[in-house]
């Protein structure tokens, strides 16, 4: 395993991102599918982990009650729900496969359009879901083994064991969890440019991470950086529009009176919508193009390893003339 990243550059990396990212503004729709895959999968999550409480409760019953007398309309909001989603999904997937396979035409100066870049994300869609779904199930599963016996201790109010065997978990839990997600990262580069079935591809995810870990954590951590950095940028410039919509707010207060609060909070959630959206595109665009150049960098220098081995074996010495 290597244990300090070597003969990357990182600022080259970033540069070269963000160029291609600002260069081919196609790829923007793609960056644009892939946020619409998490904002599908936030709100399957929140739905899922709601708190339960006795409040909760008594809510619960009043909205059962009230969706019941309204039924015929919220099967169809549920209907158009679950269509949304399954759509956001699938465009998501499409999206990784067309920034992978673009990024790699861009680089080596091949064409690359919208067109083109929809039919590989189609052309590999089935390998990048079948990674998805096996890594999530792999934590879903082992979320499964390690929650069970927590969630039994602390039922039976063995609180001091099963606190120590929830500390233990998480230690246990996060790393692997890492592991779970740069496999997916690299297992779909391996799927889309290597041209490998879904099993090879996770196999030689973990091969390539196992020998560059060193190089994927920093590669993370600059990601961490960038993003703290475009979040606090982001903010600031959003506090601008937001005092623009307060002013006219205040303006349009003595000609509409109460409704004016409805229109500013209306407008000015749709522009901060609009406006995170747009950035969160630009920041997921950016960095998939740059897990494909640092992928791009450790193969080849995985492959320059293989060349200077054979160029070091020594060459077996000719036998002697045992004849003279």
């Amino acid at each position: 395993m290597q244990l300090l990243p070597q003969k990357i550059n990182y600022p080259e990396i970033i540069r070269q991102a963000w160029k291609i990212t600002w260069k081919n503004k196609f790829l923007w729709w793609f960056g644009f599918f892939i946020v619409l895959a998490q904002v599908a999968g936030f709100f399957s999550y929140s739905f899922d982990n709601q708190p339960n409480s006795p409040n909760t409760s008594q809510a619960n019953a009043e909205a059962l009650k009230f969706i019941s007398s309204h039924l015929a309309l919220f099967i169809s909001i549920f209907i158009v729900a679950l269509v949304l989603y399954i759509l956001f999904i699938v465009l998501g997937i499409i999206g990784r496969g067309a920034l992978i396979k673009s990024a790699e035409k861009i680089s080596k100066g091949k064409p690359a359009d919208y067109k083109s870049a929809l039919k590989d994300g189609k052309k590999y869609f089935w390998k990048i879901f079948w990674i998805g779904f096996l890594i999530g199930l792999f934590i879903f599963i082992l979320a499964l083994i390690i929650a069970t016996p927590i969630i039994f201790l602390f039922v039976s109010k063995s609180y001091l064991v099963g606190g120590f065997l929830l500390f233990f978990g998480i230690i246990v839990f996060v790393p692997l969890l890492f592991l779970a997600i740069f496999l997916k990262i690299y297992g779909r580069l391996y799927a889309v440019l290597g041209e490998l079935n879904v099993w090879s591809s996770l196999e030689n995810a973990y091969l390539i991470l196992r020998k560059n870990l060193a190089a994927t954590i920093l590669m993370l951590l600059i990601f961490i950086l960038i993003g703290i950095i475009v979040a606090v940028i982001s903010f600031m410039l959003l506090i601008p529009i937001w005092i623009i919509l307060l002013i006219l707010a205040g303006i349009f207060y003595f000609i509409l009176k109460g409704i004016c609060a409805i229109i500013f909070f209306s407008v000015a959630g749709i522009i901060t919508a609009i406006y995170i959206l747009f950035v969160k595109t630009l920041y997921e665009t950016f960095t998939q193009t740059a897990w494909f150049l640092l992928f791009n960098e450790i193969a080849s220098l995985k492959e320059a390893e293989k060349v200077e081995e054979a160029v070091e074996e020594p060459k077996p010495t000719a036998e002697p003339d045992i004849a003279g």
